[in-house]
């Protein structure tokens, strides 16, 4: 994934991952390593829907990554840089016979004029069941990955590989369709993160890995459909750093649908080198 990587001692190491801000040029030093991640987009909520299939929430796409290496003198004394949050996931239905509700788009993580843009936001679940289109991973040197569409199934979908963040797995569908989330979507195939587990019938979809470090995390699991009278299980969390949420699962009338999960907040990594 980098384009080179500093054999040397690191001598400064500033992480930010919230707000913005300056940061200052070390007095000293060689080279300085830039690593942008942008914000997660959040996962949609499922659908509500008679005994026909109701549409789990799409997940959110990863945010976009940016590495770059420079001379320490190349850079200005003083730097401005931003950190995308991470988007929310789409709240819970509660109305009978109702799509699902969207979640928000992840923030565009900044670092003078680097710039990797906040995953898309997974859609809301149908009211019948039809898969919706994919969530954008976010652009970047490197796209982020793309968040699967809420379709019930265990099979691949939407995965982006080479994409260093990972998006968010489809929730699953209830009434008669399938009942389990979808985690094939959670995948971040450029660091061969394993997917995050999708719910079983109503449970929560698992939280995607977060790696620590300097790396983007994997997207969260899709929540489990419900197909009798309870409620859909809610979408997993991004992991750190940008990654996409889970949708939430879908379910029956006179239940509640599964909530969206949150996409992790996006990084600025600034490493000086002896």
């Amino acid at each position: 994934m980098p384009l080179y990587i500093p054999v040397s001692v690191p001598i400064d190491i500033q992480l930010y991952t919230s707000g913005s801000g300056n940061w200052s040029r070390p007095s000293s030093g060689g080279l300085v390593e830039v690593i942008v991640i942008g914000g997660g987009g959040g996962g949609g909520s499922g659908g509500k829907t008679v005994a026909v299939n109701s549409g789990g929430g799409g997940g959110g796409g990863g945010g976009g990554y940016v590495r770059f290496v420079f001379n320490r003198t190349d850079l200005a004394s003083s730097v401005a840089y931003a950190v995308g949050a991470g988007g929310a996931g789409g709240t819970a239905q509660t109305t009978n016979t109702t799509a699902g509700n969207a979640g928000t788009a992840g923030g565009n993580s900044t670092f003078g004029l680097l710039a990797a843009l906040g995953g898309a936001a997974g859609a809301g679940g149908t009211i019948v069941f039809i898969t919706g289109s994919a969530a954008a991973g976010g652009r970047g040197q490197f796209l982020g990955g793309a968040g699967a569409p809420g379709d019930g199934s265990t099979n691949p979908a939407a995965l982006c590989y080479g994409s260093p963040s990972g998006g968010g797995a489809g929730g699953g569908v209830g009434g008669a369709g399938s009942e389990y989330g979808s985690s094939a979507g959670g995948l971040s195939g450029g660091l061969g993160f394993s997917a995050a587990a999708g719910g079983s019938a109503g449970g929560a979809g698992t939280a995607g890995t977060s790696t620590g470090g300097y790396l983007p995390g994997g997207g969260g699991g899709g929540g489990g459909g419900n197909t009798g009278s309870g409620s859909g299980g809610i979408g997993g969390q991004g992991g750190l750093y940008g990654a996409g949420g889970g949708g939430g699962g879908g379910c029956l009338n006179g239940g509640t649908s599964g909530a969206g999960g949150a996409g992790s907040a996006g990084a600025v990594i600034v490493i000086t080198y002896a």
